[in-house]
């Protein structure tokens, strides 16, 4: 990149440098920046120590402040190729859509990223999952992009799925990784690349198992309405305006039969600077 973007590790505070651990992880996200076009911009980018929590979701989240116009980048020690990409991504969503404005404001110094809690919100969880497919639609564009998603979402993600899993996940994290998988796997993946991978063990299979695993925690629930509405993410996908994107969200939280509008409603405006 023509500026480089500040890099810092959380736990130790020192800048990193080409002799540190996670140096190849900085290269990887450069390699990326430069293929979306997205040199211009300089995000900050940390590393902190591993999240222990029951999903294994959490490996990276990318931040925007909208009043100075500056991107955060944070990641886990450990976060995958898929990861990185994927937050990467997040940015480029952003550019393709006319920046989303999140109403959130980022930490100016290392202490404040040290003490920075991201949002637990439910309605956050699943607006993620609805946004996390935009920006995997769009990477998926790049043959390198849809190798490291096949990966990830394929060959490691039916794990996902496992009754042994699902068990640990709470109500939101179950409902979100269903909204992920289904767009992902009906609107993105291949369905050769699927088959290939999964053979006797079908998507069906897996997505049964996270429905059940729903309706057990919540009777409400309208999982055939809301696979209706996920449907309509084929027709959108494409989109340059980032509305779109917040009024599908509104669809997919009302299909669900859980929510009342209100509920959502207030939540979308608190979330987004523009709703």
């Amino acid at each position: 990149m023509s500026n480089k973007p500040t890099v810092i590790d959380a736990t130790n505070r020192t800048i990193m440098t080409d002799q540190d651990s996670y140096y190849w992880r900085l290269r990887f996200l450069q390699d990326w920046v430069f293929k979306l076009g997205l040199q211009d911009l300089e995000p900050f980018i940390a590393f902190r120590p591993n999240s222990n929590t029951a999903d294994g979701l959490h490996e990276g989240t990318c931040m925007m402040d909208p009043k100075k116009n500056k991107y955060m980048l944070i990641f886990n020690r450990e976060a995958t190729d898929y990861t990185l990409m994927h937050e990467v991504g997040h940015m480029n969503l952003n550019k393709i859509t006319g920046k989303l404005k999140y109403s959130r404001q980022l930490a100016n110094t290392i202490e404040e990223l040290q003490n920075l809690e991201l949002e637990s919100s439910p309605f956050k969880l699943l607006c993620n999952a609805v946004e996390d497919a935009f920006v995997d639609y769009h990477l998926a564009k790049y043959k390198e992009g849809y190798q490291v998603m096949i990966k990830k979402h394929i060959k490691y993600g039916k794990a996902y799925f496992e009754p042994k899993t699902l068990i640990k996940m709470k109500f939101e994290h179950h409902l979100g990784q269903y909204i992920i998988f289904y767009l992902i796997y009906n609107f993105i993946l291949k369905t050769k690349d699927i088959s290939n991978f999964w053979k006797k063990r079908n998507l069906d299979f897996f997505l049964n198992n996270a429905r059940n695993a729903i309706r057990k925690e919540n009777k409400k629930i309208n999982i055939e309405k809301l696979n209706k509405t996920l449907d309509k993410f084929n027709t959108i996908k494409d989109t340059t305006n980032y509305q779109d994107i917040i009024s599908f969200n509104y669809q997919v939280l009302n299909s669900i039969g859980v929510y009342s509008k209100k509920e959502v409603s207030d939540y979308l405006k608190k979330y987004f600077i523009k709703f």
